[in-house]
């Protein structure tokens, strides 16, 4: 696997497509200090959605092409 701070931009948008799990967010969330709505927002995912997912242990993608409601106008 490729990773993410040496991946081209195909490989990202790759990642992207194949998803992570929702439990990785959760960390990441943690980790950064950043809440989880923001970071499943950035994503473009549903708070309830991502939040089944996890539960479920299935993975998350991002909904490519809708921007984040903190960018909306």
């Amino acid at each position: 696997m490729v990773q993410v701070a040496e991946a081209t931009p195909f490989e990202l948008v790759d990642l992207e497509r194949r998803g992570v799990e929702g439990r990785f967010l959760k960390d990441v969330s943690k980790r950064l200090d950043v809440p989880q709505l923001h970071v499943f927002d950035m994503l473009g995912v549903p708070k309830a959605t991502a939040e089944k997912k996890v539960a479920a242990g299935e993975v998350i993608s991002g909904s490519g092409g809708r921007p984040p409601s903190a960018w909306r106008g």
